[in-house]
Formats: structure tokens, C-alpha cells, sequence
């Protein structure tokens, strides 16, 4: 992330890379062990929001006609915390061709479904959990403000990855499926 130009963010506007780590929290102990479920780790940094930072990581958000203020969470079970943070996760393939706002409405504990936020900073750890024609992440935690019957959702169109917010919550698609995540 720091050579994605995070750091640099005035947001967060560190002078090097130590101070930088500085404000990175450590892995929890929870999230260290191997997890078949959630085999995947990834580190988010919000700092920036959500719209500088798909420009850092070189998504296009803002190109498709979204803000910071498009997209808010589903409830406040989906908030997405403002500081650095960890969270271990899957591919989406599990929930394949099943509704986004089923999987939404079946979290319990501590997995929940994936938000734009999740989302994008799992693709910059793990960009091969989506591919052009084959795999579409839902990221249901995350709706549309002027309609929260549509979700967010990551995918590559055309050789360039999208976040969009305007997926229907109510449509299984089988080239999608809901990022499940764990913060702790």
C-alpha cells in the first residue's frame, strides 16, 4: 500500500515508510492462524476514502459517476472502520450464483459479507479473486445510498477493474459471488 502512494495521501501524509508502518496496527492473533474458510489475509487502509483510494490502487469509481457519498453500509453491522485494519477472507466463489442480500442476511458472528472497502483492498492483495468474464465479487455490506436494493460489486470490464455500486441485491448471478470476511 505504501507504494501505491497511501502513505503519501494527504490524508495520511507520513514522510517515510517506518512512519507509515508506524500507524499499521499488528495482525491479531486471530487472524494469523490458517483458516480454510477465510484462507485469504489483507490489510485495508480507509484513510484516504473510498474514492482516493480506488484512484490509488487504479480502479475506476469515480469514472463510472460515483463520490465518497454514493455508497453507505447496509447497516451498522457493515461500518467500515476509519483506521488501518486487517481482516482474513475468502474468494466469493462459496457464495456463487446465490442472491447477494441472502448472504448478506445469513452473517452471524463474526463473518459478515464483504463492503466496497473490503473489497477493493482484497483485489489489491489478491487481484486474482476476480477475473473478466469469469468472476464478479458482491460486496452486499455496501449498498447504494439512493437505493439500497443495489450493492457494490468488483469487476473487470474490458481490461479495467470497476467498482460499482448498482448490482441488484436479489439477483444470483453464477459469475458472482459475496466476499464473507472476519475482522477478528
Amino acid at each position: 500500500l505504501w507504494d501505491l502512494g497511501f502513505g503519501r495521501d494527504p490524508s495520511v501524509n507520513v514522510k517515510n515508510f517506518k512512519a507509515y508502518l508506524a500507524g499499521i496496527p499488528q495482525i491479531p492473533a486471530s487472524l494469523l492462524a490458517d483458516d480454510a474458510d477465510l484462507p485469504l489475509l489483507s490489510l485495508a487502509d480507509p484513510r484516504p476514502g473510498l474514492l482516493r483510494s480506488c484512484k490509488l490502487l487504479g480502479i475506476q469509481y469515480e469514472e463510472l459517476g460515483y463520490s465518497d457519498d454514493s455508497v453507505e453500509p447496509f447497516d451498522d453491522r457493515f461500518a467500515t472502520p476509519t483506521t488501518p485494519f486487517w481482516f482474513r477472507h475468502d474468494d466469493g466463489r462459496k457464495n456463487r450464483n446465490r442472491r447477494p442480500d441472502h448472504c448478506r442476511d445469513e452473517v452471524n458472528g463474526d463473518i459478515q459479507v464483504g463492503t466496497a472497502m473490503e473489497g477493493i483492498f482484497a483485489f489489491a492483495h489478491h487481484p486474482d479473486i476476480i477475473k473478466e468474464d469469469e468472476r464478479v465479487i458482491d460486496l452486499p455490506g455496501s449498498v447504494y445510498r439512493d437505493d439500497c436494493g443495489l450493492c457494490a460489486y468488483l469487476e473487470v470490464w474490458f481490461g479495467q477493474v470497476e467498482l460499482d455500486v448498482g448490482g441488484d441485491s436479489d439477483i444470483a448471478d453464477p459469475e458472482c459471488g459475496s466476499l464473507r470476511l472476519r475482522r477478528k
